[in-house]
């Protein structure tokens, strides 16, 4: 035997051993169909972005935190008690790093803009486009709430400053001006020059808010909420079929390359064993 391999001894050996490589082509072929044939979890994302133009981060994260509230969930599925979804399947990303993508009736918020689905029941991407637009609403809704609570609270201050004549008059504006920059609603946040007098920021308090609340009823009119939910993106497999395909071809091509190194080199070290025998 030569110590080397000519490429005609490489072809004909290949050519000799012709079957059994395309038996393992096909094999990997026929192994990458049945997978891609069998799979059966799908993926779509729901895109969503703030219209509050004022604080949309802030909107996106309470849209986040309304999402995931167990309350908020059970009363969108008190009105759609057939659906399939559950609490359960929802899972916030940001605090489940080693939640991988592949887990099975999943549904991840990743960053506030994006809602990923993975599930094997494709309903399961209705349900939550169902379930974000309930989420939509209520927190429209308590944003409104709360606005109309602080335009109320100031507006009444602001009358009692028209009507006081005493020393009072600054202890009424101080709470005020307090309460505007401490309450719950903060993310209503309002400017104003230093210079201005405590019952004039009270009254510029409430030009702010009844401005604020004039826009975001404007928006939700408009549009069903603050926040825009677009359709789910059409389903589609976790792993595509080209590249299930383009792997068991790689795969094949590795299979062969080990069977034909094997194959010429086991018959040489065999013949090159040293005989030991006297």
């Amino acid at each position: 035997m030569k110590n080397g391999l000519t490429l005609l001894e490489l072809l004909l050996f290949i050519w000799k051993e012709k079957k059994v490589l395309i038996i393992i082509i096909l094999i990997t072929l026929l192994s990458g169909y049945l997978y891609d044939h069998n799979q059966k979890n799908y993926k779509s994302i729901l895109h969503i972005e703030s219209l509050y133009e004022k604080d949309n981060f802030q909107s996106l994260k309470d849209f986040k935190h309304f999402f995931l509230n167990q309350d908020n969930f059970s009363n969108w599925k008190k009105l759609n008690d057939n659906f399939s979804l559950k609490f359960n399947d929802i899972s916030d990303h940001t605090s489940d790093e080693n939640l991988p993508y592949t887990i099975k009736n999943k549904f991840i918020n990743i960053n506030g803009s994006e809602i990923i689905v993975n599930s094997k029941d494709k309903n399961i991407i209705s349900e939550t486009y169902s379930y974000s637009q309930f989420t939509n609403k209520k927190l429209s809704n308590f944003y409104l709430s709360e606005l109309n609570k602080k335009i109320l609270f100031i507006d009444e201050k602001v009358n009692e400053f028209k009507i006081q004549k005493s020393l009072y008059i600054k202890e009424l504006a101080e709470e005020v001006a307090k309460i505007a920059e401490s309450s719950d609603t903060s993310k209503f946040t309002f400017t104003y020059d230093d210079n201005m007098s405590l019952a004039d920021k009270a009254r510029n308090d409430l030009f702010d808010a009844t401005s604020q609340f004039q826009i975001l009823t404007k928006i939700i009119n408009l549009h069903g909420g603050i926040i825009k939910v677009k359709f789910p993106t059409p389903p589609s497999k976790i792993i595509s079929s080209q590249r299930i395909y383009f792997l068991s071809i790689i795969i094949s091509i590795a299979i062969n390359l080990l069977y034909l190194t094997l194959k010429f080199y086991i018959p040489q070290l065999k013949q090159k064993k040293p005989n030991l025998s006297l």
